[in-house]
């Protein structure tokens, strides 16, 4: 409503004007955002995920990396208690880091050649045999590291195993050579890796099915080749990219 005011008058030759008070209106309530909310809404560019890996590479360079697209979640222990929904297709699974199981370890299918990651899928966990190479005679490192960030390849997130992708190659999909790898020990890839998963929440790997209820091969394998994709749900995932040194392309 709007107020009205109105000036006596004080003489004939002299009007005085009252001023009148405005009205305040309090404004509305706005609930805060449900971060949860927005994060399980958000959809990558389609034009970024269309971006080729060239561009997305030097774009990275420039300043627009990853960024951490959900809070990570531990278990207390790893689990034994692993799913049984996989295959041994070439694919990628999409999921949730949950635990991570240092070589050597004797539980949670630890062995003293990889590194493993537990992954929460559609309500049950399964495994991920990252192999961190070894020392080789002469004290050089067999298994060589690369990174890079770029679109998630093959499209957006979507927790699943999904087998019907178009399979990752390091030459032809991310432009990369057997010459942007970096030798690393064992001990060096694990320590790089541990950092690195330290604040991941969701991750992708591309990896070959070794039964019902893990992946492997995540590296270099002739054009189905392996790679954990790190913060995928953003524009951009990081990718940890992994080759022998008998692999030259």
């Amino acid at each position: 409503m709007t107020a009205r005011c109105s000036s006596p008058l004080l003489s004939i030759a002299l009007l005085s004007l009252v001023a009148c008070a405005p009205t305040l209106v309090t404004p509305p309530t706005i609930a805060p955002t449900d971060a949860a909310n927005v994060l399980d809404a958000f959809v990558p560019d389609a034009s970024l995920l269309d971006a080729s890996a060239a561009e997305a590479a030097t774009d990275a360079r420039a300043g627009d990396a990853p960024t951490i697209d959900e809070a990570p979640t531990r278990l207390a222990m790893c689990t034994n208690q692993l799913g049984r929904a996989l295959d041994r297709s070439y694919g990628r699974l999409d999921g949730r880091l949950v635990a991570i199981v240092p070589a050597g370890q004797r539980d949670c299918n630890g062995d003293p050649d990889h590194l493993h990651l537990q992954i929460a899928v559609d309500g049950a966990i399964y495994d991920v045999a990252v192999n961190l190479g070894s020392r080789r005679a002469g004290g050089v490192p067999d298994l060589a590291v690369a990174s890079v960030d770029v679109p998630l390849p093959d499209g957006a997130w979507v927790e699943g195993w999904h087998t019907m992708i178009a399979p990752l190659d390091y030459v032809t999909t991310l432009h990369l050579h057997s010459s942007d790898f970096a030798p690393l020990t064992p001990a060096e890839v694990s320590a790089d890796l541990e950092t690195e998963l330290r604040d991941v929440g969701r991750i992708s790997v591309f990896a070959i099915g070794y039964g019902p209820d893990g992946v492997h091969n995540v590296h270099r394998n002739q054009g189905l080749d392996g790679a954990l994709a790190l913060h995928p749900a953003g524009a951009r995932a990081h990718l940890k990219l992994f080759r022998f040194a008998s692999q030259s392309f």
